[in-house]
């Protein structure tokens, strides 16, 4: 398939011209997420913001990559307003999901969690 028409498919004309030119990295982030799951959902960044409470710049700010959400809470709501897993935003986030972070783990554990993970995603 021409890299063209599948970044069409995915991206805006004017995202794809910016990354043609060089001038834009097209990877998922989780704001590239939050974005394509509100549009998805033809919601206004004013409803989004009137669903979850926060502000449209602040959720503007989240979708363009200026801010990373500050808590599990945020991640949680975003999650639920947008049909989203919120295991997928935490790791597009680096943050660990609340019900492990809380948890005690051994050495051993959190390593072989980590191994287990790498592997899934083939790394």
């Amino acid at each position: 398939m021409d890299l063209c028409l599948l970044l069409e498919q995915r991206f805006s004309a004017e995202d794809v011209d910016l990354a043609m030119r060089g001038q834009w990295n097209i990877m998922t982030t989780f704001g590239s997420i939050i974005h394509d799951a509100r549009t998805k959902k033809n919601l206004t960044l004013a409803e989004l913001a009137s669903k979850t409470g926060y502000s449209s710049q602040y959720l503007c700010d989240i979708e363009k990559g200026y801010r990373e959400p500050s808590s599990g809470i945020i991640i949680e709501k975003l999650s639920s307003k947008l049909d989203i897993n919120s295991d997928v935003l935490y790791f597009y986030t680096g943050k660990i999901p609340r019900d492990i972070k809380n948890i005690e783990a051994s050495d051993e554990q959190i390593l072989k969690a980590f191994k287990v993970l790498r592997e899934a995603l083939q790394l």
